[in-house]
């Protein structure tokens, strides 16, 4: 049940500390800019996972330079920007970012602007219908998305087409909504690396002829 953490808790292992597990507890009730001041100390943490602590808003963690895996499951987070200023509140090296069981409902080119680094992305059991055509985007080292146990509708076309390194993509089990795959949906820029694609627990109706299709080979 915690729910405040004194600053310089951490201050005898601050140098060495690269993997913290806070989850279960009820850091919602901390003042951001405290929680931020605290985590600030830990110039080597590698690891931080808060699953299940009640998080409305992502606290500013993006000056984490060495955060690589972050575990936000099971919280209230609609999004990882500032309400505000849109600013992303995750830093850039960030590898492994957890945020199944949480509030998100549409994937723009914005929702993960910044996080370049990112290599595996876990958004199931979330509240997802929509995907833009262009929503991974900017983030050209993905190389695994677990989407499944949500509500998109369709998957566009050139849905995943700037991730080359993309190896698994899972859409299964979307509470019987999604319908419809366009023609050239996992059409990507390169073809080299194989991809495992997940379609199962669906009523898809409606394929395009060319979903699997590539116009480049």
């Amino acid at each position: 049940s915690i729910s405040d953490i004194p600053r310089n808790t951490f201050k005898p292992i601050v140098n060495r500390l690269i993997y913290l597990a806070l989850s279960h507890n009820q850091l919602s009730k901390m003042n951001p800019n405290k929680f931020r001041d605290m985590l600030n100390e830990l110039v080597k943490l590698r690891m931080l996972y808060l699953i299940d602590n009640g998080f409305t808003q992502l606290p500013n963690l993006n000056s984490l330079k060495t955060l690589e895996e972050i575990e936000l499951s099971e919280n209230e987070l609609e999004s990882i920007r500032d309400a505000k200023t849109g600013e992303i509140l995750l830093p850039a090296k960030v590898i492994d970012l957890q945020l199944r069981n949480n509030r998100f409902k549409h994937l723009t080119k914005q929702t993960f602007a910044g996080l370049h680094n990112l290599k595996y992305l876990n958004l199931e059991a979330n509240q997802i219908r929509y995907i833009d055509s262009d929503a991974f985007s900017l983030l050209p080292r993905l190389k695994n998305i677990y989407l499944s146990n949500n509500y998109i509708k369709h998957i566009p076309s050139k849905a995943i087409y700037h991730l080359i390194d993309l190896q698994r993509f899972d859409l299964s089990s979307q509470n019987q909504m999604l319908r419809e795959i366009d023609s050239y949906a996992f059409d990507r820029v390169s073809n080299e690396v194989s991809i495992k694609i997940d379609l199962s627990k669906n009523r898809i109706q409606k394929l395009g002829p060319k979903m699997f299709c590539s116009r480049n080979k």
